[in-house]
């Protein structure tokens, strides 16, 4: 995740200060819900866990690479830059959730 990234993140979209941990994910979660589109994100998540975690050894079912069920914070990062990435979210210019 780029410096960039975690800027907007912090100070647009959470309005708080970046970890990243597993609350900042959730937070992140949650404003994909508040926004009205949990069922897209989840379909653009699927494809990226089945491109990329399917078979790995950690990850065998989607909602545990999606929640991050082995607590490595280097996956909590991966699943913010997702929602980022899901919106688009490069520049503090951008309209946030």
């Amino acid at each position: 995740m780029t410096e960039s990234d975690r800027k907007y993140l912090t100070e647009v979209v959470l309005k708080k200060c970046w970890h990243p941990n597993r609350d900042d994910m959730m937070d992140l979660y949650e404003a994909v819900v508040r926004d009205e589109k949990w069922g897209k994100f989840l379909v653009y998540a699927w494809r990226i866990w089945e491109l990329t975690a399917k078979d790995t050894e950690l990850y065998h079912d989607f909602i545990s690479w999606l929640y991050n069920h082995v607590a490595d914070p280097a996956e909590w990062e991966k699943r913010c830059q997702m929602v980022a990435d899901f919106y688009g979210w490069k520049e503090a210019g951008d309209e946030a959730v």
